[in-house]
């Protein structure tokens, strides 16, 4: 240890936050999308979602917000994507890429 209280004690390992994705967000969801799943494989349903549109009013993803057993508030994105190599859009619980949408611009 060295006498640098701030000093990098090692190397971070990436986070799923620092990674890149492997799927990337079609926007705005298109008309024939299947709509979004109604509940969270582990959370179950939500108790709260928002709707982030762009100018025009598609919407371009969700954030939904569950409530858990021990009484905590947690926050998960869903958008609608396909996979970076092609295939298949689906829904995802993951965020936009950096710059994320605003919420309420309709």
């Amino acid at each position: 240890m060295t006498g640098d209280p701030f000093a990098p004690i090692g190397r971070a390992t990436p986070t799923t936050a620092t990674r890149k994705s492997e799927w990337a967000p079609v926007l705005p969801v298109p008309d024939d999308a299947p709509p979004p799943p109604a509940e969270h494989f582990k959370l179950g349903k939500p108790t709260a979602t928002w709707r982030y549109t762009d100018a025009a009013g598609a919407v371009l993803g969700y954030v939904l917000r569950f409530d858990t057993t021990d009484g905590e508030k947690v926050f998960r994105p869903l958008i609608y994507a396909r996979p970076a190599a092609g295939g298949k859009a689906a829904w995802r619980w993951e965020s936009w890429p950096p710059k994320r949408p605003l919420y309420g611009r309709d």
